[in-house]
């Protein structure tokens, strides 16, 4: 059984996390949810069956979802100042299967740093996911356009590239 660590990062996609977790769970993955506290606005509450294992583990796959701009950034930097960055950077320099659904909003998409950021985590393995529509590219969120974006969202799509 894969363990999939899955990284939840403060934006209203934050809201689906759980969904995603039953998808991989309903797919025999276990599933260890880390919430930043950003995330917590849309996911109060993790589930028990959720927290991750206590002391050191080592996920099969790692699924940031969301990914935000500030995450996509803060990891292709190699900054490790959280324990989301700590699984998130471990992961990628043992080269674990991942994923990223990013959420990032069009306007963010102009900083210098974006596009260098997106450049090196491809270049490192990093697999993308847009979250309006499935395709496995970077998720550039039109701004003002959350909530229909949760609504769009497919938790299956996780799952499906999971089984890839």
């Amino acid at each position: 059984m894969t363990i999939v660590g899955l990284v939840v990062t403060g934006t209203p996609l934050a809201g689906r996390a759980v969904a995603v977790a039953d998808a991989l769970s309903a797919q025999s993955h276990g599933v260890a949810m880390l919430a930043s506290a950003a995330a917590r606005a849309w996911v109060p509450d993790v589930p028990t069956w959720l927290n991750p294992p206590s002391g050191r583990w080592v996920p099969s796959a790692v699924v940031v979802c969301p990914a935000t701009f500030n995450t996509i950034n803060a990891v292709a930097s190699g900054l490790n100042h959280s324990d989301l960055l700590g699984v998130i950077n471990e992961a990628l320099v043992r080269s674990t299967p991942m994923l990223f659904v990013s959420t990032t909003a069009e306007r963010m998409t102009r900083h210098p740093a974006w596009q260098r950021s997106v450049d090196t985590l491809t270049e490192a393995g990093v697999n993308w996911l847009d979250p309006q529509t499935g395709d496995h590219r970077p998720g550039i969120v039109p701004d003002g356009s959350a909530s229909r974006v949760c609504e769009k969202f497919d938790p299956a799509w996780v799952t499906d590239w999971l089984e890839r």
